[in-house]
């Protein structure tokens, strides 16, 4: 069993090394650090989830990293900070109309990536697939709310 679980986490980092180095060649020159496109990306696919906070924890990444990252699209232009109206500690990322045109870069690559990589995996593998993470992630839950207890 664990060596099923160890192999599914290196497909996952493998998969995401794999997007990285495809986003990293395509940007480069465009000046664009990988955790920059992972961060517009990620809030033009989940607009409710937009906190510093809630990145570092979606997207694995230290505070650091993200807050660096942010300035850098701030200065872009390509994202602006919003107090929230109830708790003005709470800064609100949200992706400016500048962004669109990268971000339809982005989306476009990833699309790309994506048929190249997956073109011999069927619709049906990919839902079982789904349904095996949905059910790992579940136990997963519990496990979490077991301990919090």
């Amino acid at each position: 069993m664990l060596t099923n679980v160890e192999e599914m986490l290196k497909a996952c980092m493998y998969i995401r090394k794999v997007y990285v180095n495809e986003f990293y060649s395509y940007f480069k020159e465009e000046n664009y650090s990988p955790n920059e496109i992972d961060i517009l990306l990620f809030l033009h696919n989940n607009p409710n989830i937009n906190t510093s906070m809630q990145l570092c924890v979606c997207l694995n990444v230290s505070k650091t990293l993200v807050s660096r990252s942010i300035d850098s699209l701030i200065k872009k232009k390509l994202l602006i900070s919003k107090k929230d109206e109830k708790d003005k500690r709470i800064q609100h990322l949200l992706l400016t109309k500048e962004s669109n045109t990268i971000i339809k870069k982005i989306v476009s690559l990833k699309d790309k990536i994506n048929e190249e990589l997956f073109k011999d995996i069927s619709p049906e593998e990919f839902e079982q697939t789904e349904k095996t993470l949905n059910k790992i992630r579940s136990c997963l839950d519990k496990k979490i709310r077991r301990d919090a207890l």
